[in-house]
């Protein structure tokens, strides 16, 4: 696989296909490479171009090689890569993708196998095909938000950058399929993966088909209507997700909590009315919740079978013992920014074991064994190139 990727969701994709044990090399612009190298967290806090947690995490088990494309002694190079690779992921827009020549009808020129993979905010295809956008936008135009925060209040968008993982995700998936699909006729194909798309079709499916239906928004509920409690509320030390939607989950919470003479009251008895008195419910709850802490709670509900759960922050989960227990965090060396802990496989493997082979690259490590060892070039030539620029 040869990916030209920035920042997060080309990376991250040919990340999952490298877990799983494909060669990816990772083409960097010589002088400041990936974008993601600039962003942190960086231990200590102290910027550095080979330390970037986000980088680091998104690039293990790469090799990393450094090329200038807009060269032509780059384009030459990158056409022999080219003539032997499987894949190739970018997440250029179409105009930058047509200046690099990455363009699906290029490359297979090149190489009739070759599946070319593109990840941008709205497609390489369509009106917006141009426009850029961040996670927030993409968010936004792919319905999502429209179902996530108080239905009184503006739309919120999902945290960080999970446009970019969810393309990411989509992206592996369906570059397999042409992979799996080249094996049957030897033909290549041009994958396009909009992010929007990807979340409008993962989440935004209820809401999509609920339009097409009944002509209706999809409405924003604080808490599902007829059901209380049935949503996430404050504890001692942060918030829970409570569930007692039907009369025999209210008992038995009602049991855990002691059994408060408020509780025996009759505007509380049936689902219906405690969904109608839920404000004044909440009220009544907080003291109590406030008396545990999160994993207090989950345990003494679990007990008695009441459904709940802590609400983790990534500190929290961070060492969880359930995850050490199926081995989730993983440990590895980087020449430059030490030994450092990451996540590790989103998935288990009887056969085919997830691995973690080699830390992400430094910035054009692997330059000489790809331009000299495989594709042949001498000292001299490989001498000339780094004096240029061109690696």
């Amino acid at each position: 696989i040869l990916e030209l990727g920035e920042g997060i969701s080309a990376p991250y994709c040919s990340k999952l296909l490298a877990d799983l044990g494909a060669e990816v090399i990772k083409i960097e612009t010589p002088d400041c490479g990936d974008s993601a190298r600039q962003a942190g967290p960086f231990p200590d806090d102290v910027p550095h171009m080979e330390k970037s947690g986000l980088f680091l995490y998104l690039n293990a088990n790469k090799l990393g090689i450094t090329l200038d494309m807009g060269q032509p002694e780059g384009q030459s190079l990158f056409g022999q890569l080219v003539e032997n690779a499987d894949i190739v992921i970018h997440n250029k827009s179409p105009e930058e993708a047509d200046r690099l020549h990455l363009a699906y009808d290029s490359l297979q020129a090149l190489n009739r196998g070759i599946v070319v993979t593109s990840i941008t905010p709205f497609g390489m295809r369509g009106p917006y095909r141009s426009f850029r956008a961040t996670p927030f936008n993409v968010c936004h135009f792919s319905s999502v938000a429209s179902m996530i925060g108080e239905p009184d209040r503006e739309p919120l968008a999902l945290p960080e950058d999970q446009t970019a993982y969810l393309g990411a995700i989509t992206a592996a998936g369906a570059t397999l399929c042409a992979l799996f699909a080249r094996d049957w006729d030897g033909q290549g194909q041009d994958v396009d993966i909009s992010e929007a798309d990807a979340l409008a079709g993962l989440f935004g499916g209820m809401s999509v088909t609920r339009a097409f239906i009944t002509k209706e928004p999809t409405p924003r509920f604080h808490r599902l209507p007829f059901f209380y409690p049935n949503g996430v509320l404050p504890c001692k030390d942060g918030f829970v997700a409570l569930v007692a939607n039907t009369d025999a989950e209210w008992e038995r919470l009602v049991e855990v909590m002691g059994n408060p003479e408020w509780a025996q009251e009759e505007i509380f008895k049936t689902a219906f009315s405690r969904s109608e008195m839920a404000d004044a419910l909440d009220e009544l709850l907080l003291p109590w919740l406030m008396q545990h802490t999160k994993e207090e709670l989950f345990r003494m509900c679990q007990d008695n079978r009441v459904p709940t759960a802590p609400l983790y922050s990534a500190e929290d989960i961070v060492g969880h013992y359930h995850l050490e227990e199926r081995g989730f965090f993983t440990e590895i060396e980087h020449p430059a920014a030490g030994r450092m802990r990451y996540p590790g496989a989103p998935f288990i493997l009887s056969e085919t074991p997830w691995t973690l082979r080699r830390p992400a690259p430094t910035l054009g490590e692997h330059n000489r064994e790809i331009y000299c060892n495989r594709l042949g070039l001498s000292d001299q030539d490989f001498a000339s190139l780094r004096s240029c620029h061109v690696i």
